[in-house]
């Protein structure tokens, strides 16, 4: 499914490509990612439910990377601060990105990829709370993990 929108009234569209991932002892999950038009990123979210939001939130995350003028970096967190209210953000205070490969479902994707000679990164967007923003800045993203393996985590938004 093609999904286009405008982030607001006056703003500039934003195109995500919404599909179906099957993931073991999970089932099927609603996988969404931004066609670039601002940036050469491409920011990929698996969801649970409610598509539009996420795609919302993905094209607020690359509005907000071309607005800086930087590529957001791998294990870096961008706080959401109230900025995107939303059911699926509520206990989430921030989101971070990561290569896709930390996900075994996602591993056939690379993180870079070139197209037309033009590098083209691909991001895992995942909520996360306070705690773990606090973990991954005191000890690293390491033993954020490895809490995530004993809570079993979602990666999911």
């Amino acid at each position: 499914m093609y999904l286009e929108s405008r982030l607001d009234v006056g703003g500039a569209n934003f195109v995500v490509i919404h599909g179906f991932l099957t993931i073991p002892n999970l089932g099927t999950m609603n996988v969404l990612f931004n066609l670039p038009t601002k940036t050469s990123s491409v920011f990929l979210a698996i969801a649970e439910n409610s598509f539009a939001e996420v795609a919302r939130i993905l094209a607020n995350v690359e509005d907000y990377q071309r607005a800086t003028g930087r590529q957001i970096g791998f294990g870096e967190t961008m706080g959401l601060d109230g900025t995107w209210p939303s059911q699926l953000t509520q206990e989430a205070s921030a989101l971070i990105f990561l290569p896709c490969s930390v996900s075994l479902d996602l591993q056939p994707l690379t993180d870079d990829f070139l197209l037309d000679d033009e590098t083209v990164t691909f991001a895992l967007v995942v909520p996360v709370t306070d705690e773990d923003i606090r973990i991954r800045h005191e000890q690293g993203l390491n033993v954020l993990f490895g809490k995530w393996d004993e809570v079993a985590k979602k990666i999911l938004m």
